[in-house]
């Protein structure tokens, strides 16, 4: 079983080598190709000294969307077997080599996940002064729960859109039945999401008179808005894989739910 993640970059010296440890503790032996967007902080020299490869590319100084579909879309080719992570620096998949080679056993091709906002509450731009591996509270963020996991060859092309919130994977495509967290580190703290937004806001100009990026704003008290909306939402989560429950058996305990206690009981037990 081998793994090889592919993360976008562009000034991410703070987060770049959590995201590292992040899958390295999970899959030993795990590669990185970094996809540097034109960075000119220490970005590109961090993820060398970690021994991770390094590709650039250009956007003219501008947040381009399309351009990261494109790449999303194609830059993984180039493994010829194992499992592939196609990620943003941020998105911070939990799973393990075990999961992988269960997964890898039953024919699973594309893992399926569940999008979870982590919410922290560091004081600085620079985040040194929380645990972000310990933190275990987020909200659910259901435009998070991408599809960023997957098998090759058996996955011939993914057809992400926009963000790669949605895709359509060709080839052999078998869903994992398990549901993995697929934790977005973005609301850390004050400071990091004020500073984070004015940055990419700043970026995504032409994007946004496109309707992309949108969400993104240089207002200070919007940002501090957002990010304690963010604090009151969040609880605690856990990183442990899950079965969802189908929708039908959803319905059935909802019919049932005012059914006498012995009879709910022993319903429930056959789904559990």
């Amino acid at each position: 079983m081998t793994l090889h993640v592919y993360l976008l970059c562009h000034n991410e010296e703070v987060l770049l080598p959590h995201t590292v440890a992040h899958y390295r503790r999970r899959v030993p032996g795990v590669t990185f190709t970094i996809l540097d967007n034109e960075s000119d902080d220490r970005s590109a020299a961090i993820a060398r000294e970690l021994g991770c490869a390094v590709s650039t590319f250009g956007s003219d100084g501008k947040m381009d969307d399309g351009t990261q579909r494109d790449l999303k879309n194609t830059v993984w080719r180039e493994v010829a077997d194992g499992w592939v992570i196609m990620a943003d620096m941020d998105e911070w998949l939990c799973v393990t080599a075990v999961d992988l080679e269960r997964e890898e056993r039953l024919g699973v091709t594309v893992l399926n996940t569940e999008g979870w906002n982590v919410v922290g509450e560091s004081a600085t731009t620079t985040l040194e002064d929380i645990d972000l591996h310990a933190i275990r509270t987020g909200y659910l963020h259901p435009p998070e729960s991408k599809a960023i996991c997957f098998r090759r060859p058996h996955i011939a092309a993914m057809n992400y859109d926009y963000g790669a919130h949605g895709c359509a994977p060709e080839g052999e495509v078998t869903w994992s039945r398990r549901t993995y967290r697929l934790k977005h580190m973005a609301e850390l703290g004050h400071a990091f999401v004020v500073r984070k937004n004015q940055l990419r806001y700043a970026r995504g100009k032409e994007q946004r008179a496109r309707g992309l990026g949108i969400h993104y704003t240089d207002d200070v008290a919007e940002a501090s808005a957002n990010f304690a909306e963010a604090i009151a939402a969040a609880s605690a989560f856990s990183e442990s894989p899950f079965r969802a429950r189908p929708l039908w058996q959803q319905a059935l305990l909802r019919r049932v739910r005012r059914a006498p206690g012995g009879v709910l009981r022993r319903l429930r037990s056959l789904f559990n």
